[in-house]
């Protein structure tokens, strides 16, 4: 099973005040946002969980949430069930499945700078991503997000 929501956003859009119905974790997430775009994602991420927890059966408001170790986030009373979360620009999306999953979005005008290219990707890689903007950015942040270690751990110029 592999299932995915996905919500854009218009510039114009703003959080509602109905956003703080949602998991004491999920409105956290949202109100401790320093500026009121990063709380739009928050929210857009917060929606695509609770439409398809919804859907799955679940009730996002009552969801225990837990991270791990390495901190990738889990339903500790939903083993089964694995997600992944993503948003940029005016976008945001969750990927459920009943495997590991890791997923990433990003704007496609959004141009890495050679100190990034530099950083996380060895030299053939950043060929590669000067020819296919972003493709390969996405590929290493969702593996990324599916192993749990997160950039840092996963990114490394291999």
């Amino acid at each position: 099973m592999l299932t995915a929501y996905f919500k854009i956003f218009k510039d114009s859009d703003k959080v509602p005040d109905i956003a703080l119905d949602f998991s004491d974790y999920r409105k956290n997430k949202i109100l401790l946002c320093k500026n009121s775009h990063d709380k739009l994602l928050e929210y857009g991420a917060a929606l695509t969980l609770k439409k398809g927890l919804s859907e799955l059966g679940f009730d996002e408001r009552i969801t225990r949430y837990a991270i791990k170790d390495n901190g990738k986030p889990y339903f500790p009373d939903i083993p089964s069930l694995h997600f992944s979360i993503s948003h940029a620009k005016n976008m945001a999306i969750t990927v459920f499945s009943d495997k590991n999953v890791g997923i990433d979005c990003e704007h496609s005008k959004r141009i890495l700078p050679d100190k990034i290219l530099s950083r996380f990707f060895s030299r053939d890689e950043a060929e590669a991503y000067r020819k296919y903007p972003l493709k390969l950015w996405v590929i290493k942040e969702s593996l990324s997000k599916l192993s749990g270690n997160g950039i840092l751990g996963e990114m490394k110029k291999n």
